[in-house]
């Protein structure tokens, strides 16, 4: 069988303190990941298999340090933009593969980071979708069919919504059957429209990406 390295985690925080959290924080599972602290954007960051890049309560100032990082080529995780949908959606027009939230555990921080440096893009802890889930129930639906329904809204493909749930492409074909089925639909497409109509997707219908099944 062969080993898979450990993924070359660069971290950047303007913060002394959240830097030397987060290093640790990845450095905690060192099978898996092994880091270091980046002060600038100027260093060698394509050693680097993804960055990981601190800009929590930053605004502005955060989404241009984002944006530097995303053109240096290596795929960037923005850390700190709950509560700023504005700047989640400005952040992943700019490139930025993904966001989470400061509270994020070690192990769920690395799976991310792993998945990232892989050359997955995902959409963990954008603000609003633990809201849209739970309004979701409130139509009859269950709690994972709610989940893929607001993912699918959000144009991710099956396999993305697979990665980010944590299961696998079939179960996810299974959990898209009885959706379809619940709200009485038969594509994809229809069911980003019944989203929209229910007030489940964050998005204009004209900006959707529909996927095909």
């Amino acid at each position: 069988m062969e080993t898979r390295r450990p993924i070359r985690v660069a971290v950047v925080s303007r913060h002394e303190l959240t830097r030397a959290g987060l290093v640790e924080l990845v450095a905690s599972v060192p099978e898996r990941a092994v880091v270091r602290a980046v002060v600038g954007t100027d260093a060698h960051l394509g050693e680097h298999d993804v960055v990981v890049c601190d800009v929590a309560g930053q605004g502005e100032t955060g989404l241009d340090l984002l944006t530097c990082l995303v053109e240096s080529g290596v795929p960037v995780v923005a850390l700190g933009l709950s509560g700023r949908p504005d700047l989640v959606e400005r952040a992943v027009a700019a490139g930025v593969a993904a966001t989470v939230d400061l509270d994020v555990s070690a192990g769920k921080l690395v799976a991310l980071l792993e998945q990232v440096a892989a050359g997955h893009r995902a959409a963990w802890d954008v603000p609003g979708l633990d809201d849209l889930v739970a309004a979701a129930e409130r139509l009859g639906l269950s709690t994972r069919e709610g989940e893929v329904l607001v993912l699918i809204a959000r144009g991710l493909s099956n396999q993305d919504i697979g990665r980010q749930l944590f299961l696998s492409i079939d179960s996810i074909k299974t959990y898209i059957r009885f959706l379809y089925r619940r709200i009485g639909v038969t594509s994809r497409s229809q069911a980003v429209l019944w989203a929209s109509d229910h007030g489940l997707a964050t998005r204009r219908r004209s900006d959707l990406r529909l996927r095909q099944d």
